[in-house]
């Protein structure tokens, strides 16, 4: 009898731990970023508040990111070859996702023959059908400086 009181707190220890797994499990499938994910346009904003949207084609409206609930994700990218053709990119050796905050993802990818890359993307969701990665880093586009890079997804 002695035991009986350990063996309580041991089963409430061990399945109040099972349910602890089983909430991350549903906030995984439930994240807004579940899905595939088609490219869309990017927005650049330079310097002095200007902005330029660059449509997506038909080609780069063929790509697409998706998420799926064990952390994993795909990309299938295609670029417009010299005929103006679509081609499909290289595909990536392994991707996997994890959530830092409610609007920030790491990412870790490996292309083959190529080092793996982590990074940080800023996302929000304007809505359940539309994603929107933000990178503040500067950097050039038609030989202007930008401050801001926004690129819109639709999920499918």
């Amino acid at each position: 009898m002695k035991n009986t009181p350990l063996l309580i707190i041991l089963v409430l220890l061990l399945s109040s731990s099972c349910n602890t797994n089983d909430d991350n499990r549903n906030n995984e499938v439930n994240d807004p970023i579940i899905g595939k994910w088609i490219f869309g346009d990017v927005t650049y904003t330079f310097n002095n508040g200007e902005k330029s949207t660059i449509i997506a084609s038909e080609c780069t409206l063929k790509s697409n990111y998706e998420f799926k609930t064990d952390n994993t994700f795909e990309l299938i990218s295609y670029i417009e070859d010299t005929n103006d053709e679509c081609e499909l990119e290289s595909s990536l050796e392994y991707a996997v996702w994890s959530k830092i905050s409610t609007n920030s993802y790491l990412l870790t990818t490996k292309f083959p023959e190529q080092d793996e890359e982590v990074g940080t993307i800023s996302v929000i969701f304007p809505s359940d059908k539309t994603m929107i990665w933000i990178d503040d880093e500067p950097g050039f586009h038609n030989g202007k400086e930008f401050v801001l890079e926004e690129y819109y997804f639709t999920k499918e």
